[in-house]
């Protein structure tokens, strides 16, 4: 019952919510038919900006997305950052919970998939001297902008921990800049992109890939 009442939902809003787009798309005939009235050359050139414009402002917006994205993690690339030549290949991963996590020896494509029957993790009573902390939903150093976090895409921290001292050693966080798909769609609330969602299988591959980045090692995550 429910997803009859989703899918009538999603029927009687769709036509509204592309209405700019149904509008954009059943006036061109009418253009064609106006623009030959004109000389050939002045015709060319309502249907070129007829055509033109809209793509522009496409343009622009997803330069702009992009830019966003770009600039923030130039930001990123710019914390001070533990260098990974000081970190011995043999220190222990830890969460918050002071569990170790489990790695696997990685293979010439990455890290290889998860296997079915995981091992036990190790919770230790007693914290390392000298070890680094994996946190998938750690705070944002940079602030968040105002602007949601992409899904799956952090924010993501590994820290070297030493003596009770922390280090940042690699960070990861996306904000949600929505690039336009392709083609251009325009609806009530702008130009259509992909929706913010992702399965926790991804996040978790995108936690293992994160941390391989950062070390070269691969964790079973």
């Amino acid at each position: 019952m429910e997803m009859l009442v989703w899918g009538i939902f999603y029927l009687v809003s769709a036509p509204i919510i592309f209405s700019p787009t149904i509008i954009y798309l059943w006036a061109i005939p009418r253009v064609v038919r106006y623009a030959a009235g004109f000389s050939p050359v002045a015709a060319g050139g309502i249907l070129t900006a007829y055509v033109a414009v809209p793509c522009a402002l496409w343009g622009v917006s997803y330069v702009s997305a992009k830019n966003a994205q770009d600039a923030y993690q130039a930001q990123i690339d710019a914390l001070p950052k533990v260098a990974i030549s000081e970190l011995e290949p043999e220190l222990p991963i830890l969460t918050k919970e002071r569990v170790v996590i489990a790695e696997r020896d990685p293979d010439p494509s990455g890290c290889p998939p998860p296997p079915t029957l995981r091992q036990q993790r190790q919770q230790l009573q007693q914290m390392p001297a000298r070890y680094l902390l994996l946190d998938p939903d750690s705070d944002i150093p940079l602030g968040k902008s105002g602007k949601a976090t992409t899904a799956g895409e952090g924010p993501f921290q590994l820290s070297l921990v030493e003596n009770g001292k922390s280090s940042l050693v690699a960070f990861h966080y996306v904000p949600f800049n929505p690039k336009p798909m392709f083609p251009p769609i325009y609806t009530l609330h702008g130009w259509f992109h992909l929706p913010n969602t992702i399965n926790t299988t991804q996040v978790r591959a995108n936690v293992v890939d994160f941390v391989r980045r950062a070390t070269g090692r691969c964790i079973e995550y």
